[in-house]
């Protein structure tokens, strides 16, 4: 099997995956040394014009050589691809793989402009909790009026009009208390579907979202913050 050049989003390729606009970003690409380069190019947009720009090799190591230019960000997304040379004839690489005809430019790789992800991301292992059906606490509320009490160990009925009605009464004091079952399964992180005060226990309908220091939360499932300390 041949091996063929490589990039990709991550900090060995690109020097900053999180660029303001006005920045310019390091693009990296790594070429097997058995794999026949004599140029290699970059091809982007600026306000939807196409531009190149030249790479020069950089690095050299016994199994590959490194090939790097710069560009600035002026749009919120910057859409790129390779173009490799050699001898007259050329490929591209985008996102999709390394290519010996002309491609569109769907699979151009991409870099947007925004803020970092933080770095405890990396490392999240993440359980998702839909808080009507994971655990229930037991503490009396009055239900919605749209609600259809369910008794817990009733299995959903299916669908039919109410299938986003059906309510088992699962809440956050309940999901605290399974915080060391959580714990025990390798979780560190939690992601929740929508909370919000809603006509749906899936609440992916809701009414009104306020944001200060926290979400508010719907107040049947009770403001609670949840975290792994």
């Amino acid at each position: 099997m041949q091996l063929i050049p490589h990039h990709d989003g991550s900090e060995l390729y690109v020097s900053n995956s999180a660029p303001k606009i006005g920045e310019k970003v390091e693009l990296r690409l790594r070429v097997p040394k058995k794999f026949k380069v004599d140029e290699v190019h970059i091809r982007f947009f600026h306000d939807g014009e196409p531009r190149t720009r030249e790479a020069k090799l950089t690095k050299k190591s016994s199994t590959d050589n490194w090939w790097s230019v710069k560009v600035e960000v002026i749009n919120s997304t910057l859409h790129y691809r390779f173009m490799l040379i050699h001898k007259g004839n050329y490929s591209w690489l985008n996102g999709v793989g390394l290519f010996s005809h002309d491609v569109t430019d769907r699979e151009d790789f991409q870099i947007i402009a925004k803020p970092a992800y933080p770095q405890w991301i990396q490392s999240a292992v993440f359980y998702q909790i839909f808080p009507d059906r994971f655990a229930k606490s037991g503490i009396a509320r009055e239900l919605p009026e749209w609600a259809i009490a369910r008794k817990w160990s009733d299995l959903p009925k299916g669908r039919d009009k109410t299938t986003g009605q059906e309510f088992y009464g699962g809440d956050f004091p309940g999901i605290t208390s399974k915080l060391d079952y959580l714990k025990d399964l390798g979780v560190n992180s939690i992601y929740f579907t929508p909370a919000f005060p809603s006509q749906s226990n899936h609440r992916y309908d809701k009414r009104q979202v306020q944001l200060k220091k926290l979400i508010l939360l719907c107040p049947y499932y009770l403001s609670y913050r949840i975290g792994f300390e």
